[in-house]
């Protein structure tokens, strides 16, 4: 029984990461980016992003994305390693939010933890930005601001969203609107939030953790529901 019970549990931990060689710059565990997608994510993104290095960046960090996404889906047995169906996984069903912070914020550590890249692809020690605290939430990004410059201000969480992710129009508008009606209709949860900001990029702010997720919370019910 015991000897069952560690084979179930090796099974569902993540392999320990392999070491990037030029070739294969990043790898997730056991899965190895190639070169070659790397350098034609990032010229794809060169003609809006302009700056190669930003450009490198990014891909580096779509691709960074598509491996956490495709290693949870195995590790699950998920048939699809899209967003959303890796961020259901991740849920579970859950509709708390600091359960729901805490599944997500396990996903980034375990995922984080077997990551590594060569210096000309990292984002930041160990290739991906862990100095940052911002985690996927399925819909959105919550990111904290853990340290604030001034001791008496205080700290806050930036839920962000990308009206593409959502298959709505870039300007933001519809997703604000959509966005805001979820929020309306979590009792007190609107009048405890900051500021709904549309710069193309949805941004809702924070005083605490709860709330955030509350928000991450109700992005991602408006994806599945966009989505069906």
């Amino acid at each position: 029984m015991a000897s069952a019970l560690l084979a179930v549990l090796a099974a569902a931990a993540p392999a320990p990461a392999r070491e990037p060689t030029r070739a294969h710059p990043i790898v997730v565990g056991e899965r190895a980016v190639a070169l070659r997608d790397l350098e034609r994510v990032a010229r794809s993104l060169l003609p809006v992003l302009v700056d190669p290095e930003i450009a490198r960046g990014q891909a580096a960090g779509q691709l960074i994305d598509r491996a956490w996404r495709r290693a949870e889906a195995a590790r699950r047995g998920l048939r699809s390693s899209s967003e959303l169906a890796v961020a259901k996984g991740v849920a579970a069903g859950t509709r708390d939010p600091l359960a729901l912070a805490r599944r997500f914020e396990a996903y980034d550590r375990r995922w984080s933890a077997v990551t590594r890249c060569t210096p000309r692809w990292s984002l930041g020690p160990p290739c991906v930005a862990t100095p940052l605290p911002c985690v996927w939430a399925g819909a959105s990004d919550v990111c904290t601001v853990a340290e604030p410059p001034d001791p008496a201000e205080r700290p806050y969480w930036s839920v962000q969203l990308v009206p593409a992710d959502f298959g709505l129009y870039e300007d933001g508008v519809d997703l604000t609107r959509r966005i805001a009606k979820r929020i309306a209709a979590v009792p007190g949860l609107r009048r405890r939030l900051g500021e709904i900001l549309n710069e193309g990029e949805v941004s809702i702010f924070a005083l605490s953790r709860r709330d955030a997720w509350l928000v991450a919370r109700e992005a991602m019910a408006l994806r599945a529901a966009l989505a069906r």
